[in-house]
């Protein structure tokens, strides 16, 4: 459905600022922790006989030339050297050479088994020896392997379950559904059960980390020394780093019964050290936050490999900038309505609106089985925060019918007649508006797209409407502002905040991929905002205004005065007449 992909943007969308700022975190990290250690670097580090153990040099050094070997099995640890074991061999790489001779790429066909069609794994071990030298025992030119790693091809990825969808009306069954249980029927595996499959990553990067730098003992990186390997005399072996960093789920090839080869492009580069550390830091930290977050870190990846560096430092600034507007605008919204004691000139009907349209987007999320918690959780603190204003704005008192509570709201006083009055007004055309928009989309829902329920298709019909014409419920504020011919109360703070931020999404509109409808649907509320930006310049605000409690009056200073001379006045002459009171009182 449309809502369904513009709710998975929109969702995608939110948590690429927080991965931005993630981004330069690391960066931060790596390089705060670049020349730092576990251990303090003035206490030598000793052996059992007492004596000062040397640094940690490298086992390999530049310049030595290496021949590499690329076994593939189907078990995690390579038990023969059997020439059909044998995928790839690369003769004389020169280790510390950024030659372009040292970059060999080669492309393979790779049958698939039995195993490997039943959910099995598929490994790759690749051998370092001197050049000239093979790791086979039997071969004549066999010598000791200088090192090596292991890596697997596959990635398991978890598959969702997908539910059945029905035209309501015709009784039509969605089209992908049909797809999988003909293919489950042909296969005999349950397609319609949540299972963890193999998905063919297509791509070996094998590149060796070109280092040959001397760390004191203890003093290596935290970040560098959980990849290393030691020999007994407590030098370092080269570090293999397995490049699957730009593998995206868009390159990855499911396995099922019906594949009967794979293709593999293998590739040898070098990489330098600092590229290395970053980009592992990166492809951690990403996997930490997928796991602990539920969030989809691949679209980060898109857009460093879609836009220029100084596109992305600028975007790495811009997200900072916007995450500090965010918390502001949150504060001062806050503070505003805590400190509230008058609604006058403010869109009560519009709170209650704001309610009644997070509460739908939380039961959307929650019929979407594919909304993580996180978001969840954001959206119903969204509720509750929409919920505590309107106690702030009415007053809100709870009646028992039984065991049933029956809130009922009564505006309070402060909601002046004028306000009200304007309020009421602009509502009523805005609710004939939006009950034509709602009918309409969700006929157009009922004909042409398909649903779980009935229940599913009146939450997505409303969800849909609130996604797409949510932005009408500022517009009646804009009406009460026309009529009052005054903008002082409202939070300008908060608005500004808010405004400066949706600018930024409009930036980001363009570096996200989304389909292009949605991208427009992101600049409805400029307009808005502008509009507000109007009437804050045609109606100004008096700069002598009071400010009592969070609330500013329009009153002006000199008026004030005038008004409290009278009242002394008032005051003087009720003092005067006290004695002639009280004397008659005597008297009588």
């Amino acid at each position: 459905m449309a809502e369904n992909e513009e709710q998975g943007q929109q969702r995608r969308g939110n948590g690429v600022w927080f991965q931005l700022i993630l981004m330069g975190l690391v960066y931060y990290y790596f390089f705060s922790s670049r020349g730092g250690s576990t251990v303090n670097q003035d206490t030598p580090i000793v052996g059992g006989d007492g004596q000062k153990l040397p640094p940690h040099r490298p086992a390999v050094m530049f310049d030595r030339y290496l021949d590499i070997w690329v076994y593939r099995t189907e078990t995690e640890k390579l038990e023969s050297f059997d020439e059909r074991n044998l995928l790839w061999t690369v003769k004389r790489i020169q280790f510390g050479s950024w030659d372009e001779r040292n970059t060999k790429k080669q492309s393979f066909q790779i049958s698939t088994t039995e195993s490997i069609r039943k959910n099995g794994t598929v490994y790759a071990h690749v051998y370092f020896t001197d050049a000239g030298k093979s790791p086979n025992p039997s071969d004549v030119s066999y010598a000791p392997p200088l090192f090596s790693r292991s890596h697997s091809l596959v990635r398991y990825v978890k598959r969702h379950v997908i539910k059945e969808k029905k035209n309501l009306l015709s009784g039509k069954i969605d089209e992908e559904y049909l797809q999988r249980k003909k293919l489950e029927e042909e296969t005999g595996l349950s397609l319609f059960e949540e299972h963890i499959l193999s998905h063919w990553k297509g791509n070996l990067t094998i590149s060796l980390v070109q280092d040959n730098a001397a760390y004191p003992r203890g003093g290596i990186p935290d970040p560098i020394k959980k990849h290393m390997q030691f020999d007994k005399a407590g030098n370092y072996l080269p570090v293999v780093y397995f490049n699957d960093f730009w593998v995206l789920s868009e390159d990855l090839t499911e396995i099922n019964e019906t594949v009967t080869s794979l293709s593999l492009d293998v590739t040898y580069e070098p990489i330098s050290l600092m590229k290395w550390s970053f980009m592992s830091q990166m492809d951690e930290s990403f996997s930490v936050q997928s796991e602990m977050m539920d969030s989809d870190p691949e679209d980060v990846k898109r857009i460093l490999m879609d836009n220029h560096p100084y596109v992305l430092a600028g975007t790495m600034v811009i997200s900072l900038l916007h995450t500090v507007l965010d918390v502001l605008a949150f504060k001062n919204e806050i503070s505003f309505w805590k400190n509230r004691k008058s609604m006058e000139g403010l869109s009560v009907r519009s709170i209650y609106i704001n309610v009644a349209c997070n509460i739908i987007v939380l039961l959307y999320l929650l019929d979407n089985d594919e909304t993580s918690y996180l978001i969840l959780f954001s959206c119903f603190l969204g509720v509750l925060i929409e919920a505590w204003k309107l106690t702030k704005a009415v007053k809100v008192t709870i009646t028992w019918n039984g065991m049933i509570p029956i809130p009922k709201f009564t505006d309070k006083q402060s909601y002046t007649s004028k306000t009200k009055e304007h309020d009421l007004y602009i509502m009523k055309y805005l609710y004939y508006l939006l009950f034509s928009l709602v009918i309409g989309y969700a006929i157009y829902s009922l004909m042409y797209e398909n649903h779980k329920s009935w229940y599913s298709w009146i939450i997505s019909s409303l969800a849909g409407c609130v996604y797409t014409f949510g932005f009408v419920m500022m517009t009646p504020q804009l009406f009460i502002n026309y009529k009052l011919k005054s903008v002082a109360h409202l939070p300008w703070r908060t608005f500004v905040y808010k405004a400066v931020n949706t600018f930024i999404d409009d930036l980001f509109a363009f570096l996200i991929r989304m389909p292009t409808m949605h991208r427009l649907r992101v600049f409805r509320d400029d307009l808005v905002f502008i509009i507000y930006l109007y009437q804050r310049w045609i109606y100004p605000v008096d700069p002598n205004r009071l400010e009592v409690g969070g609330e500013f009056t329009d009153v002006n200073v000199a008026e004030l005065e005038e008004i409290k001379k009278e009242l002394e006045e008032k005051e003087k002459k009720n003092n005067g007449n006290q004695p002639e009171k009280d004397g008659k009182e005597k008297q009588e």
